[in-house]
């Protein structure tokens, strides 16, 4: 048994996305980053938005969508999923940015809990991510499969690891609101914020 990334064990990120709106138990692993257990959800695979939501009209096509049904006729977005073979990249960190205001969901106009699924993220982009979300519009985490082959070819995502969470962003803030030499306050750096 070895581990592999998404190209080996999907033949790439097409697959793999498709996969995850398949695959209940894989898609629950992903929801349950968001803190959903994938009851009542259901996740589509790169379909255009205007085909799940009654009220848009976006040809947008996000890797995976969280569609929840909340007992009206209208299904709403809770998660928009980007997936990227190698490092995360400033293509899908923009881009879920737009989907993300695609597709209307039952708190605002725009989904909140964006993952971007990748094998491996720099520095840069957790900070880019960080003041992202230190806008308090949305939840960006990033996660990286952990997926294994066995001997005889079998393929298994065992589970999604967060590599950087929104909680990340808010221990960043809260290092920059405190100071050893007390010249500044937390209510000096509200402004910034």
């Amino acid at each position: 048994m070895k581990r592999v990334k998404i190209e080996e064990a999907y033949g790439g990120e097409t697959a793999f996305t498709r996969a995850i709106a398949n695959d209940f138990e894989l898609g629950e692993k992903l929801l349950r980053i968001i803190g959903e257990d994938g009851n009542d959800i259901t996740i589509t695979d790169n379909i255009p938005i205007r085909q799940v939501s009654e009220n848009s009209t976006s040809n947008k096509r996000p890797d995976n969508v969280g569609w929840k049904y909340y007992g009206t006729p209208e299904q709403m977005a809770i998660m928009v999923a980007e997936v990227m073979l190698g490092r995360l990249d400033d293509l899908h960190m923009t881009k879920i940015l737009k989907y993300s205001h695609g597709v209307c969901d039952h708190r605002d106009k725009y989904v909140k809990d964006l993952i971007l699924v990748c094998e491996t993220a720099t520095e840069e982009d957790k900070e880019f991510i960080d003041f992202l979300n230190r806008q308090n519009i949305w939840n960006i985490t990033i996660v990286v499969p952990f997926i294994v082959k066995e001997d005889n070819g079998k393929v298994t995502c065992v589970d999604f690891e967060v590599i950087h969470s929104p909680r990340d962003a808010d221990a960043r803030k809260k290092q920059m609101t405190s100071t050893s030499s007390g010249e500044t306050t937390p209510e000096f750096w509200k402004e910034f914020a």
